[in-house]
């Protein structure tokens, strides 16, 4: 459960901005950055797909995912099963219709709490990836991409792969591997204009939901 929700918060570094530099990959970074700065908030459609390297299964999934900064981030899937994740600032929220069952976590002093000041923009992604353009990725020949890894050692990121729209600087894809061979391929689409409303970044648990708390330290 835990590593899963790292992995939410980092498919969402994907869609945020980030400071360019000089080593950062050039143009193509710059066009992210500025087409970020005209659009701080984000709304969209999306198709996952996650691949067990050691299981050799694949797992498809579609949602919607929505971004308030600072802080405030919402995963809506809808399909096969529908599961929500709601970050409020504070607090993550895990949320199972179908099990009538509610995790709910506290950001602060965990591992998610530096995913989440990324996304607030306290923590550069400069600071935490180097970054390089690489070649384009089969099935996604439309898009140019840009290459994430840690700098530091990390137990849950290999590489972040970005598939973006040279002309705009928009993010359409991301492609996150983990050190076990693991990978998730995101591909946004239905991009909408108007900010996501406050109010969808608040969860209160429904009648009748069991709320469990979940620690960072479990798996």
């Amino acid at each position: 459960m835990f590593r899963f929700l790292i992995y939410t918060f980092a498919l969402c570094t994907a869609l945020i901005p980030f400071p360019a530099s000089a080593n950062t990959g050039g143009a193509l970074v710059d066009q992210i950055q500025a087409f970020y700065d005209r659009t701080p908030t984000l709304d969209a459609d999306f198709e996952q797909k996650t691949v067990r390297a050691r299981l050799n299964r694949t797992k498809l999934r579609s949602g919607r995912v929505r971004v308030l900064r600072p802080n405030r981030i919402r995963w809506d899937y809808t399909a096969p099963t529908p599961v929500h994740y709601v970050a409020d600032g504070q607090h993550l929220w895990v949320y199972q219709p179908a099990d009538a069952l509610a995790y709910r976590m506290n950001i602060k002093d965990s591992k998610l709490d530096e995913a989440v000041r990324f996304l607030a923009g306290s923590a550069p992604i400069t600071q935490q990836f180097n970054v390089r353009n690489i070649d384009a990725q089969k099935g996604y020949e439309q898009w140019s991409f840009v290459e994430l890894t840690p700098k530091g050692e990390s137990t849950t990121i290999h590489r972040l792969l970005l598939g973006v729209d040279p002309k705009t600087g928009r993010v359409h894809v991301s492609i996150l591997e983990d050190p076990d061979g693991n990978s998730v391929y995101t591909k946004y689409s239905n991009f909408r204009s108007a900010p996501p409303a406050a109010k969808a970044f608040v969860f209160t648990a429904p009648k009748g939901v069991r709320v469990e708390q979940l620690g960072p330290n479990q798996p």
